[in-house]
């Protein structure tokens, strides 16, 4: 049993997990796989109180795949916190911060190596994040603020809005929202966080997992999803879905459902790869 999953739903999880949309990005030349192969790796490794070196190395490992990676490292000191047992607070906050410095770093390693590259190639560690304005949608003065956009999830409604520089169908050529990526990473984005706040109101998240998928979520909202406008959210979505198939799956009412689940998940799959194959916008 992990994460409150019985063994017997793990068929089911498997299914949730391979027929949804955007894990159509796991069969390309994308770094998602990997990703989450560390990623499980490394909550297995929290969940069973691994050896902490281990647990931090593999930690680093995520880190070194994809920068949004950087989600598990709050999980991780969470972990180093929860790995305190007896004791008032006070008397458990030392041993943390003790354990929190040697550790956090070593969770960390994968980024941090991959900085001290750029910085030694380029003299600048954060060239990977500087050359994201290369990748950008262009947007007109018109739009606010980015802060205020974000809090007021401007980059969502002003795809759906025709009068805003962001409307869906100055994007996608074909102008047919159902088989659109850009109406579809929003959409599939929404669903996910409201996933995660009913998993964790039914307290089928404990507290690393509940960290990691808010973080695998939210860190590319804040971070990118103004300037792209929300394109790639539905592909930074699908790496949180192996660490929610599990809950989902202990919670699936039959076979009806899951036959519903399947009928509705796996043609949009399809129609993925063979818009991907068409050379239509599929981010």
């Amino acid at each position: 049993r992990y994460g409150g999953i019985w063994e017997g739903a793990v068929p089911t999880a498997a299914v949730i997990f391979g027929v949804f949309p955007t894990v159509f990005f796991f069969r390309m030349c994308y770094s998602e796989s990997l990703f989450v192969l560390l990623l499980l790796g490394s909550m297995l490794g929290m969940a069973r109180r691994g050896p902490i070196l281990v647990v931090a190395l593999l930690c680093g490992a995520v880190t070194a795949t994809r920068p949004v990676g950087v989600a598990v490292i709050p999980a991780f000191i969470l972990h180093l916190w929860q790995r305190q047992s007896g004791g008032t607070v006070s008397e458990r906050l030392w041993p943390f911060l003790g354990e929190a410095l040697i550790w956090t770093p070593v969770a960390g390693w994968g980024l941090l190596c991959y900085m001290a590259y750029q910085a030694g190639a380029f003299g600048d560690p954060l060239a990977f994040a500087r050359t994201q304005q290369h990748w950008q949608l262009p947007h007109h003065a018109e739009l606010p603020p980015k802060w205020q956009s974000l809090l007021s999830l401007e980059p969502i409604r002003g795809l759906f809005t025709p009068s805003s520089p962001r409307y869906w169908m100055k994007f996608d050529r074909h102008g047919n929202p159902f088989f659109s990526m850009t109406v579809a990473n929003p959409i599939i984005w929404l669903a996910m966080i409201g996933v995660i706040a009913v998993m964790a109101w039914k307290r089928r998240l404990n507290g690393v997992e509940l960290v990691t998928v808010a973080g695998l979520l939210l860190i590319p909202y804040f971070t990118r999803s103004y300037e792209m406008s929300m394109m790639s959210m539905g592909r930074f979505a699908a790496v949180a879905v192996p660490l929610l198939s599990g809950p989902l799956a202990s919670m699936a009412s039959g076979r009806l459902g899951m036959m519903l689940y399947v009928s509705v998940m796996a043609p949009m799959s399809f129609w993925l790869a063979a818009l991907f194959a068409q050379s239509y916008i599929v981010i």
